[in-house]
């Protein structure tokens, strides 16, 4: 911290400490463990290649919106980007990735998953947590999903996430 001519000991002193509870508060905010449930809307767009009758490979990216499901705390109006690859044989798929969950303040929760699913109707799966920044730096564990598929037209995803976590001390 810069210290102006005109500043004095005292009000460098209430900065400091006001900047020391604010960084407390915001750790308080997520407890050593426990779990977080949220719900999402995500937007698809994959690209595939046709391997043979009714076999398909591709790549995707795939944008959400989170909602904590008690309507506040981690990664409530946050957003996430998932990508990744799949399989698709005869209508069911396997798909794996990477997904970054962030929540409104910007910190983030970075996962891994797996996941099978029916064309144009469902997939679910599980997310191993890789890391985190911010209140999340340290974060580990592991959690399921589910997505159901409500607009196949336009890849629309209404999709279910828990994520059971503790914090490295």
């Amino acid at each position: 911290m810069r210290f102006d001519k005109g500043m004095t000991s005292a009000t460098a002193l209430t900065l400091i400490t006001a900047v020391a509870f604010a960084s407390s508060a915001i750790a308080a905010d997520l407890p050593q463990s426990g779990s977080v449930k949220i719900h999402s809307a995500f937007k698809v767009n994959n690209q595939a290649a046709e391997l043979g009758d009714k076999h398909f490979m591709g790549s995707f990216n795939a944008w959400a919106v989170t909602y904590n499901d008690t309507g506040s705390g981690p990664l409530h109006m946050g957003t996430a980007l998932c990508a990744g690859g799949f399989n698709d044989l005869n209508g069911s798929y396997d798909a794996d990735g990477w997904c970054a969950w962030g929540d409104a303040s910007g910190d983030k929760i970075f996962t891994t998953f797996t996941g099978k699913g029916t064309d144009n109707v469902a997939e679910q799966g599980a997310h191993t947590i890789i890391g985190g920044t911010g209140k999340f730096a340290g974060i580990q564990g592991k959690g399921m999903y589910q997505c159901k598929n409500v607009n196949p037209s336009q890849s629309l995803l209404a999709c279910t996430q828990q994520f059971d976590y503790t914090l490295a001390q």
